[in-house]
């Protein structure tokens, strides 16, 4: 359970997530100061009474840190290598926290939602102004100046145009997830504002998590439309059907689609100057440069592959004479060559479980707290977006997201303890102001 200084804590953690400039040393941001605070409260409180701290997926946690421990003996950054396990090991323990203290906790967990969803509309507000220049010149330059991209995309706060995508795309869905706003047309106007400040981050990585993301909460509506197991196994059935039919049908009225880097340059040069140019019109830098850097990696990284060449050290991979200095921009192509395969073999089981919490969630209906009920389906549309998004961007350091997956086992957990819902609960009744001031205070 979460409650007093703690609840504060978490909640105050959850709306400053995207502050992360200015950047302090080790790439720590403001809102690390208030979620080391949080930490430090949660544990001292398991401390006071006992109880223990969970880490869900403790297994292939564990083997992702000891390929890990692994890479870093031989890394070409032991420097490098030993500041990325410190990063990693403050973003285990925040989401270790975050699921011991909602576990079995549905009044904490609403708040928690709706704290993260009005502020998502309140960043996303910070987007727009940015984008159209109506925020205060100081404040302006100041993230401006602070933009990996030169201001050239809007990232808000968050200093990378593709950190502040993904937090802008995991919003939406929380916001779909979440038990307010409850009125469906105040949903709707929301779920669009959060999308046209996705829009404006010019994320193209982000927008092909939301097309993979949304259709998800589709099968999760028809899921939850079918009163037996038997129906929900045929609609599962059903979407897999659809699907292979669709690209077999269309592989047999258009042909097998063979997609290569001048297809992708046409698509860009049309799109440029069009509504897509910030997102569409770059696709073409974005995959060649994407390509090059995974090729030159693997081929530089050798026989050291099979150990990885150390946490956060890829940028030191020599090439010609001179190092690749740049990430990789995949997450699985980075454990793989960084952390060798016994950290690509953690992750690969560690999205399996993230895959199952997030099954789990599709078809269920969860207490408020408050005699209400909502849907967590979005919770997990937005891991499936987010293991989508890690394709294209080393995503799995963001802060949000392991928030998220605490929250998607927190999610599931209490979606064990309740049983489904029934057909006469009631929807989620609107959180009141005093509610809403005290989880965005």
């Amino acid at each position: 359970m979460i409650a007093g200084v703690n609840l504060w804590l978490a909640t105050t953690t959850v709306v400053l997530l995207p502050l992360l400039v200015p950047r302090g040393p080790g790439q720590s941001a403001p809102v690390d100061a208030v979620a080391v605070a949080y930490i430090v409260v949660s544990l001292a409180g398991r401390l006071r009474s006992r109880q223990p701290l969970r880490l869900p997926a403790k297994g292939p946690l564990l083997l992702i840190v000891a390929g890990s421990l692994l890479a870093t003996a031989v890394s070409l950054s032991p420097r490098d290598s030993l500041l990325s396990l410190l990063v990693e090991a403050y973003l285990l323990l925040l989401y270790a926290c975050v699921a011991s203290d909602l576990d079995g906790d549905p009044r904490g967990l609403r708040t928690v939602l709706v704290a993260w969803s009005a502020a998502g509309l309140l960043w996303a507000a910070v987007f727009v102004g940015l984008h159209f220049q109506l925020l205060p010149q100081l404040l302006q330059q100041l993230l401006v100046a602070n933009s990996s991209d030169g201001g050239v995309r809007v990232a808000g706060a968050a200093g990378n145009p593709n950190l502040a995508a993904g937090y802008m795309m995991t919003s939406l869905f929380v916001l779909l997830a979440s038990p307010w706003p409850r009125a469906r047309p105040a949903r709707l106007l929301a779920a669009g504002w959060l999308l046209f400040a996705l829009f404006l981050t010019g994320s193209n990585g982000a927008l092909l998590g939301l097309a993979v993301g949304l259709p998800v909460l589709a099968v999760a509506a028809s899921l939850r439309a079918s009163r037996s197991a038997g129906g929900r196994l045929a609609v599962v059935g059903a979407a897999l059907l659809a699907g292979a039919l669709l690209l077999g049908g269309g592989a047999l009225l258009l042909g097998v689609p063979q997609v290569g880097v001048s297809d992708v340059q046409t698509l860009a040069r049309r799109e440029r100057g069009g509504v897509f140019g910030d997102s569409l019109g770059r696709l073409d830098r974005s995959v060649n440069g994407r390509l090059l850097i995974w090729s030159d990696a693997w081929k530089a990284a050798g026989s050291q592959v099979a150990v990885g060449v150390g946490p956060g050290a890829s940028s030191e991979i020599r090439l010609a004479g001179n190092r690749l200095k740049r990430g990789l921009h995949n997450d699985y192509i980075a454990f793989l060559i960084e952390r060798g395969l016994l950290g690509l073999l953690g992750l690969l089981a560690f999205v399996a479980l993230l895959l199952r919490w997030s099954g789990r969630l599709l078809a269920c209906r969860l207490p408020d707290g408050r005699g209400g009920w909502w849907s967590p389906a979005a919770l997990g549309a937005a891991v499936v977006a987010n293991l989508v998004l890690a394709t294209n961007h080393e995503s799995f350091h963001f802060r949000h997201l392991w928030i998220l997956f605490g929250l998607v086992w927190a999610a599931g957990r209490l979606a064990g303890q309740a049983g489904p819902a029934g057909t006469q609960a009631r929807e989620p009744d609107a959180p009141t102001p005093k509610e809403l001031a005290h989880a965005l205070s």
